[in-house]
């Protein structure tokens, strides 16, 4: 990722980690995907979160009058209704991604391989993102860093 003015990676308290998310304990694996998916274009903010916790795992500084903590807590909520969904129809796949779209800006939330329970979301400007080479970069940054 090239080096340059943007926003910052907020620091946050030590999340414990425990259950299904396990995998990324003592990893480092959120902060690089905020880093890598903020490098996105049009990105004006990312989190990554426990879908069964609403916690924050990292993220960027909240952008113009949005509270990622609060989108992060409401979107857990759908992203584990989604999961017991799936699990109700007796499907053994996983939900890759769901976009929301709003006036100004698309909010996608992308589930990480390595735990279906941790997503990322990563809020694009609609007028300078394109949408399917966004949902591309953010699934390859995932993809990439999982190895």
């Amino acid at each position: 990722m090239p080096a340059g003015p943007g926003p910052a990676l907020v620091e946050l308290p030590t999340v414990p980690v425990a259950g299904p998310s396990a995998p990324l304990e003592g990893s480092d694996l959120p902060g690089a995907v905020v880093r890598e998916a903020m490098a996105i274009d049009g990105a004006l903010a990312v989190a990554v979160a426990d879908s069964t916790t609403g916690s924050l795992l990292a993220r960027t500084p909240d952008p113009d009058r949005l509270d990622l903590a609060d989108a992060v807590r409401d979107y857990a909520a759908v992203v584990a209704s989604m999961h017991e969904t799936l699990a109700r129809m007796g499907r053994t796949d996983h939900v890759e991604d769901v976009l929301v779209t709003y006036g100004g800006q698309y909010h996608v939330l992308r589930m990480l391989a390595a735990d279906p329970t941790v997503f990322v979301l990563l809020v694009l400007d609609r007028r300078s993102a394109t949408l399917a080479l966004a949902r591309m970069r953010l699934s390859r940054v995932e993809r990439d860093l999982r190895r």
